[in-house]
C-alpha cells in the first residue's frame, strides 16, 4: 500500500469479504458436524482442517482490524510509540502489512500439508516411511485413496503451493530446475519466471484463492471414502 489512505480504503473495501469466507467456513464446519455426529470436534483430523482453516481467517481478520484501528491512527502512535518519528510510520506499516500477508500464505498452505498427510497416513502408514516427501506427492497419493479424482479443482493447491514457495526467497521465484513454470488459474495464465520476483499475487488474488480452496475443502472433507473412514483419524497435534 502506498499510503495510510490507500491501507484504509484496502481494509474497508475487502474486509467484507474476508468475514464473508470465514462465515461461509463455519457454516460449513457446522454442516460437517451435523451430517457426521461420530466426529470429534476436536481431534479428528478432517475437523482439525476446518478448524486449521478458520483460524488462518480470523488470525487474518484479527490483523487488518490492528491496522486499520491502530497503525493508521496517529494518535495511538503519540502515545504508544512516540520515538518513531512521523515519517517512519509509513515503513512500519507497510512491513506489518507485508508480514500478515506472508504470513497468511504461509499459514494457509500448512492448513493443507499438514491435514493431507495426516489423512495419507491413516490410508497407508507407510506413504512416507520415516521420511518427508513434498506436498506434490502426499497429494497425489492421498488422491488415489479416494472418490473423487479432484484434477481440476486441485488447480487451486497447485497455485497456492508455487506461491508459498516464492515466500522463502522475499517473493522471488525460485525453481529447483531453474526453470520458469506457468498456470492458468480462473482462467488467467500467470507465469513465475525462476530468479524475478512475482508481482500479481494481490490480496484480492488471495482472497479469491481463498473462497475456492473453501469449497475444495469441503469436496475432499464430504468424499464418501473419507466420510467412509470410523476409527478416529487423529491429528498428532493432540495428544
Amino acid at each position: 500500500m502506498s499510503s495510510a489512505r490507500d491501507l484504509s480504503n484496502f481494509i474497508q473495501q475487502q474486509d467484507p469479504h474476508l468475514v464473508r469466507i470465514r462465515d461461509q467456513a463455519l457454516a460449513d464446519k457446522h454442516h460437517l458436524l451435523a451430517a457426521n455426529p461420530t466426529w470429534d470436534d476436536r481431534r479428528d483430523g478432517r475437523v482439525v482442517l476446518m478448524n486449521k482453516f478458520i483460524n488462518t481467517l480470523n488470525t487474518c481478520i484479527l490483523s487488518w482490524t490492528f491496522a486499520a484501528d491502530y497503525l493508521l491512527d496517529g494518535n495511538w502512535w503519540d502515545e504508544r510509540y512516540p520515538h518513531v518519528p512521523v515519517t517512519d510510520r509509513q515503513i512500519y506499516r507497510y512491513e506489518f502489512w507485508v508480514s500478515t500477508r506472508w504470513t497468511f500464505i504461509i499459514a494457509l498452505f500448512s492448513c493443507f500439508d499438514s491435514s493431507f498427510r495426516v489423512f495419507l497416513r491413516h490410508f497407508d502408514p507407510s506413504a512416507e516411511s520415516g521420511r518427508p516427501i513434498s506436498f506434490v506427492r502426499v497429494w497425489k497419493a492421498l488422491r488415489g485413496h479416494l472418490a473423487g479424482r479432484y484434477v481440476k479443482t486441485s488447480r487451486s493447491l497447485d497455485f497456492l503451493r508455487m506461491v508459498r514457495n516464492t515466500v522463502h526467497n522475499n517473493n522471488v521465484f525460485i525453481d529447483p530446475e531453474g526453470k520458469n513454470r506457468q498456470i492458468t488459474y480462473r482462467g488467467r495464465r500467470y507465469r513465475f519466471r525462476d530468479g524475478r520476483p512475482i508481482r500479481f499475487v494481490t490480496w484480492e488474488v488471495l482472497l479469491d484463492l481463498t473462497d475456492d480452496l473453501r469449497r475444495l475443502t469441503m469436496l475432499i472433507l464430504t468424499d464418501r471414502k473419507l466420510r467412509a473412514v470410523t476409527s478416529p483419524m487423529k491429528d498428532p497435534i493432540f495428544p
